[in-house]
This record gives C-alpha cells, structure tokens and sequence, in this order.
C-alpha cells in the first residue's frame, strides 16, 4: 500500500513534490482496517476512474456556479488556481 497525498491542482502540479510511504504487509495484518478506511470513505465520496467522469459545471448548486461565472468574469480564475 502506498500513502500520499494527492493534491490535484494547478500548484501542486507545478510546485509540490509529494512525500509517500510504502507499507509492505506480507502477512495482511492491515488488511482489514484498510477495507473498513476505503468504505468509510466512499460513504461520502464518488471513486473516479477518468477525468471523464468529473462533473460539469452545470451540476453544480446555484450559489457555486454564481460564484464560479463571477470569478471568471473578472479573470481571477487564474490567480485562485496558483493559489489552490
């Protein structure tokens, strides 16, 4: 198994280096508390498999698609995207 963060944004592609560790469990003695950490997880989360599957904006809520057109329009999308 491997931990790592996984920051899927403009900066982090361009200024992160990630930390990873690599647990090697030859007798699964983690096995199960993994299982149950990826359930609880996905409880309240979708797995993606492809950028495909990312939702459009047009599913967002009203407020968050507002606030998105507003930040476009006055081309701040640039600045908050090497902020995030």
């Amino acid at each position: 198994m491997l931990l790592t963060g996984n920051n899927l944004n403009p900066r982090a592609w361009k200024l992160d280096l990630e930390n990873a560790i690599l647990l090697h469990d030859k007798h699964r003695l983690l096995e199960v508390q993994a299982q149950k950490e990826i359930d609880k997880i996905l409880e309240h989360t979708q797995q993606i498999g492809s950028y495909k599957q990312i939702e459009k904006l047009d599913v967002y809520p009203a407020p968050v698609k507002k606030l998105l057109k507003r930040i476009k329009r006055v081309k701040a999308d640039h600045l908050l995207n090497q902020i995030l």
